[in-house]
């Protein structure tokens, strides 16, 4: 479980670097180089405060937002709905510290999170955040530098992106986010699934949601605040089929969400982070030939603010030529560890 938290606020939030990320057209090819929300070269920038406050602060661009790696703990900083949040994890005394909540801009490069009975400063600098705590007990164990994380942005809407356990995995976790989330043991029987417009609509949103935020960014003539994820028709008609075992396809399907947009051939999926999801196995890379028939998995998945919960997925597949992997999922065994 511990591994989960770490993972949680590293991997599942990596949009959050939402000010690092470009703000690009529909259209154009994503770009992985950061634009900051701050820079010192910039006239709009805000007053940096004084030195002997913010002594890791490096000379360059600073971009509110993103992910942090401490030596205890994980912190992830995003532009939510209702504006910038923080989610963390941090293992004190060998139990989980949970630190969830918005946070309000103060001056310079200084964020403040505050409840009732206690009160934490966030520093940006150029590559780190330092916590300090300022009121109350609960969160002092944040106290400390955090080192900004960074990682490749990868499409993995694909099969040939991740391994072929993790593509099904992936594929159960969003039927089961969508179906019984709150089921700890059950069984989700795809031959009695309905796959009409709505649910396929919500399938690719948890999904997107779960699995590729990392590569979602914000486009100004989508929206200032949203990032999406671009996919391709080719990937995206590849993830209804083998989600429907072959029912469905993007000819069949109408994605009935405002939200997402089609333009130029590509469809811009929303990522708010609001949904975490990991598949694992110690067999993750056996050939989808090798997958006919039944085999287990672990998964993981919470929602933001939410418990987590660890499961054993049991799943019985058989051969479709119609997926791109040859494979469908008939059934998944869900439990709870």
């Amino acid at each position: 479980m511990k591994r989960f938290f770490a993972t949680l606020t590293v991997t599942s939030l990596l949009l959050l670097s939402f000010a690092g990320c470009s703000k690009k057209t529909p259209g154009e090819t994503p770009d992985a180089t950061p634009t900051p929300s701050v820079s010192e070269e910039t006239p709009a920038t805000p007053t940096p405060i004084p030195q002997e406050d913010t002594e890791s602060v490096i000379t360059g661009s600073i971009s509110f937002g993103g992910d942090f790696t401490g030596e205890e703990g994980n912190i992830s900083v995003y532009l939510g709905q209702a504006g910038w949040e923080v989610l963390g994890v941090l293992f004190s005394d060998g139990k989980p510290v949970m630190l969830s909540g918005p946070l309000t801009y103060k001056e310079g490069v200084t964020f403040t999170y505050s409840d009732a009975e206690n009160e934490l400063s966030f520093i940006y600098s150029e590559r780190a955040l330092e916590i300090k705590n300022i009121k109350g007990t609960s969160y002092a164990c944040f106290d400390g530098v955090y080192s900004r994380d960074s990682a490749p942005l990868v499409d993995t809407s694909s099969p040939e992106d991740v391994s072929a356990k993790e593509y099904l995995g992936r594929i159960a976790l969003a039927h089961h986010a969508i179906s019984a989330d709150d089921l700890l043991e059950y069984t989700l029987d795809f031959s009695e699934s309905v796959y009409d417009d709505e649910y396929m609509t919500r399938f690719v949103l948890i999904y997107t949601d779960m699995f590729l935020l990392r590569g979602a960014e914000i486009y100004s003539d989508l929206s200032n605040e949203v990032p999406y994820y671009p996919m391709a028709k080719d990937a995206l008609n590849i993830l209804l089929v083998a989600a429907s075992a072959g029912n469905k396809s993007l000819e069949s399907v109408n994605l009935t969400n405002d939200s997402i947009v089609l333009k130029d051939d590509m469809y811009y999926i929303p990522c708010l982070g609001n949904a975490y999801g990991e598949i694992t196995d110690p067999n993750a890379h056996a050939s989808y030939d090798t997958l006919v028939g039944e085999f287990e998995m672990s998964a993981y998945f919470a929602r933001r603010g939410e418990d987590s919960h660890e499961f054993t997925f049991t799943l019985q597949t058989s051969a479709n030529d119609m997926t791109s992997t040859g494979v469908q999922i008939d059934s998944v065994i869900i439990k709870e560890k």
